[in-house]
Order: C-alpha cells, then structure tokens, then sequence
C-alpha cells in the first residue's frame, strides 16, 4: 500500500508528487512482494517503510 506521508497536501500537489514517483513506485512493486506500506513524499520519494513476512513456500 502507498501512501502520501502527511495528510496536508492539496489535490495539485498529490497528483503532482504521484506523478513524480510513478517511476520508483513501479520499481518497488517489481522489487518487493505485498504485502508492504511505503510513503510517498511531497518531492515525489518512496520509502519503504513497512515490509510484512512472506508466507512460507508452498502455502
């Protein structure tokens, strides 16, 4: 799950910080296998900030 790390951005700069970490947010989702928690900042950062056990093989 993604989320935006503070809860006072505008409409204008969510989408602007979206669209900025479009890229990183992508290579996270290739790199790591949910469930997971990572925030995304007003300059368009991602940090991985929660990352849950993965299930044992063959479950």
């Amino acid at each position: 799950m993604f989320y935006f790390s503070k809860n006072d951005f505008s409409g204008e700069q969510m989408a602007t910080a979206l669209e900025m970490a479009l890229p990183e947010i992508k290579k996270t989702c290739m790199k790591h296998q949910p469930p997971f928690f990572a925030a995304i900042t007003r300059f368009g950062e991602v940090h991985l900030r929660e990352k849950f056990a993965e299930p044992p093989m063959g479950s």
